[in-house]
Parts: C-alpha cells; sequence; structure tokens
C-alpha cells in the first residue's frame, strides 16, 4: 500500500505569507520499505557545511545551512526528523519528544541537484527509521544568514521566536 501527500510551504513560521516564487512544494509517497521524497527549491546561496555529505551519517548541525526539512509524529509523540540540504548533506534524527533525541547519525539516500538558480532533492528514508504509525507532521524551510534568516512552514506555529519541535501542534496526517 502507497500514501502519497504533498507539503506546500508558503509561511514564514508565524503566518505570514511568504512570495510565491519562495515557494516549495514537497511531494512524499509512504510505503511498506519507506518514505520517497522530492522537491524543487530557489537557491539561496548559503555556504556549504564544512564537511563532505555522510549517507551513512548524516552532517550534525545541518539546520544552521541551507535545508528542508519534514518531521513525522507517531501516535505516542515520537518523531523523525528529515533535513536535507542544498549542498547534498542530509540529518535524519529520531526523537521520543520535543527536542529529546534519541538517536542520531541515521543513513538517509538523498541528493541535491543545482541549476538554473534552483536545486531539486531527492530523498529515501528507510521504514525502520519512520514512526509506526503517523498521526501528524509538518514541513520546513530554511535559509539566508545573518538577521536575514528565514524560517517557512507548512503548518505556521506559535511563539516568539521559530520553534520546530511544537509535534502536537503540527497538521494531522490524515488532513495532508
Amino acid at each position: 500500500m502507497s500514501v502519497k501527500k504533498t507539503f506546500y510551504i508558503d509561511t514564514e513560521w508565524d503566518g505570514t505569507e511568504i512570495a510565491e516564487i519562495d515557494q516549495i512544494q514537497i511531494d512524499v509517497e509512504l510505503t511498506e520499505v519507506g518514505l520517497q521524497i522530492q522537491f524543487v527549491s530557489w537557491m539561496h546561496d548559503d555556504d556549504c557545511p564544512p564537511t563532505k555529505p555522510d549517507p551513512e551519517k548524516g552532517t550534525w548541525e545541518l539546520w544552521n545551512y541551507e535545508v528542508v526539512e519534514i518531521f513525522l509524529v507517531g501516535e505516542n509523540g515520537e518523531y523523525t526528523e528529515i533535513e536535507m540540504g542544498s549542498w547534498g548533506h542530509h540529518l535524519l534524527l529520531q526523537l521520543d519528544g520535543p527536542r529529546s533525541i534519541v538517536r542520531k547519525e541515521i543513513p538517509m539516500q538523498y541528493e541535491a541537484l543545482d541549476g538554473d538558480g534552483r536545486w531539486v532533492g531527492n530523498g529515501f528514508v528507510e521504514r525502520k527509521w519512520l514512526p509506526e504509525k503517523i498521526v501528524r507532521a509538518n514541513a520546513f524551510a530554511i535559509h539566508t544568514t545573518g538577521d536575514k534568516r528565514r524560517y517557512c512552514c507548512h503548518t505556521p506555529l506559535p511563539g516568539p521566536q521559530p520553534d520546530f519541535h511544537q509535534p502536537d501542534r503540527f497538521a494531522l496526517w490524515d488532513e495532508i
């Protein structure tokens, strides 16, 4: 059985609409073997992480660079955070609650291709790294540096500053 979903990143973290040119569509397909991910984003020319991409371990602190992220939440509040960077780096984390990492350095098949001012991300995460039953989800895009840094998302989140670790406020999986 296969489930296809599409995330639209069309607002800042606080719900402020972003220009159409900056919006991102992320297509995912969940099957018995894993999650296939595809998206296209404008290139914001952020710095490259200082290490080469490592498909077996990922790149720690990738969120400090240009990334597209997907968070998938299970019925007991556990979640998987999938980060994909414009330079071909990834970071895959399993958490048992907000900011409570239980596993990192998880392998992932991922490639980023660039051209015409855009980058295309294609990834695959094995099913064993995802929550058994997904009940909530959200998607994010982070880019640019310094005081111009942008935090964009599918489902806006409350608070005085960007905080993506609010899984109980993500969209219901069945409604995406």
